[in-house]
């Protein structure tokens, strides 16, 4: 946990967990739980929480301070275009299915297609194709 302030940044608390995934669901959501509920009770109250995507960090920061805007660290987003345009690889991700996502979101279109739901022989863009910077 960090703080910004007067646009310089602080370390708050630090955790440190192994966790190798074997544990049920919610086990590592909870350590984290009980680890900033206790930053909490000392009276820390966040607008804004910056995240690596981590999906137990992210639940533990939500039920704890529901209020607060989660958004994706900008490094990790950097980081994660980087990689993506460095290979040629295709994302494998067929676990989205438009009616359903209408369903939680009327204003979703049903038919939608994801970006990555095209065919597998087609590259995302060659790197011969690339110009370096």
């Amino acid at each position: 946990m960090h703080a910004e302030v007067d646009g310089a940044g602080f370390p708050l608390a630090y955790l440190f967990l192994e966790y190798n995934g074997k544990c049920g669901d919610g086990v590592k959501t909870e350590i984290i739980r009980k680890f900033i509920l206790q930053l909490k009770e000392k009276g820390l109250n966040p607008e804004f929480i910056l995240s690596d995507k981590d999906w137990a960090q992210l639940k533990a920061c939500h039920l704890t301070w529901p209020k607060a805007k989660v958004q994706l660290c900008r490094w990790h987003i950097n980081r994660a275009v980087t990689t993506r345009l460095k290979s040629d690889q295709m994302v494998v991700r067929d676990t989205y299915n438009g009616y359903m996502a209408h369903q939680r979101f009327s204003f979703i279109d049903p038919k939608f297609i994801q970006p990555l739901m095209i065919p597998r022989n087609t590259k995302f863009c060659p790197k011969e194709l690339r110009t370096s910077c």
